[in-house]
């Protein structure tokens, strides 16, 4: 899943430098794109995390009723 978000990533910051506006406001959208990307991996992140978590503890709950 991560080849296809890189390439997705990729390709759209080629797209950006192609396309027909300045230095600074392709620089800024790519700076935008990026970040939410980040925020997103955050997120994402966060979530796993939690779930991890919660299954460790009913696998406890579990082991414990042994």
């Amino acid at each position: 899943m991560m080849n296809v978000l890189k390439a997705f990533a990729a390709g759209l910051t080629v797209g950006i430098l192609f396309a027909p506006q300045s230095g600074l406001k392709t620089r800024e959208k790519i700076g935008k794109i990026f970040s939410d990307y980040k925020d997103d991996a955050k997120d994402y992140l966060a979530d796993a995390a939690e779930a991890v978590e919660t299954k460790a503890k009913k696998t406890k709950k579990a082991i414990q009723h042994l």
